[in-house]
Parts: structure tokens; sequence; C-alpha cells
């Protein structure tokens, strides 16, 4: 199994409206860039800044969510990599 390259698609779940209820969001891995879509509804692309840091490529994934999307998508790559 290669263990270098990540999954290309994999779901993390965040508090996207700060109601108390998780939203599901399909996270699409292409060439560094990470698409986060909502029902199929693309809010956006991430891209990672550091080890640990990412940044807005495009759309409206609000700014208060980037650092906790960010951070879901690293757990859900490390726990891939420490599995494989």
């Amino acid at each position: 199994m290669n263990t270098e390259n990540p999954p290309t698609s994999f779901k993390v779940y965040v508090d996207l409206f700060n109601k108390g209820e998780l939203s599901e969001l399909q996270i699409i891995a292409d060439q560094g860039n990470y698409s986060v879509l909502l029902d199929e509804s693309k809010l956006g692309t991430m891209a990672k800044d550091s080890e640990v840091g990412w940044v807005k490529v495009e759309g409206t994934i609000p700014a208060e969510k980037m650092d906790q999307v960010g951070s879901l998508i690293n757990l859900k790559l490390n726990s891939r990599k420490n599995y494989n």
C-alpha cells in the first residue's frame, strides 16, 4: 500500500454555522489543494501553507472556520499515515 499519497476523498464533521450541529464536509484532495464541499456545493479550496497552517485558495469558507477545518484535515491525513 502506498503511504506517500493522501486519500483522494474523505469526510470531516464541523459545526460550520455555530448552531451546535455538525455539518458533514466532503474533502477532495487534488495536487496539494483540498476542495471543501457541503451537500455537493463547493465552499472553497484550501491549501497547506505550513505543517499545520492553512490558507483559502478560493471560495466562501468562513475565515473563522479555516483553522478548524484545516485541523480536521490534518488529523484525518495523520491518522491515515499512522494507520498505513
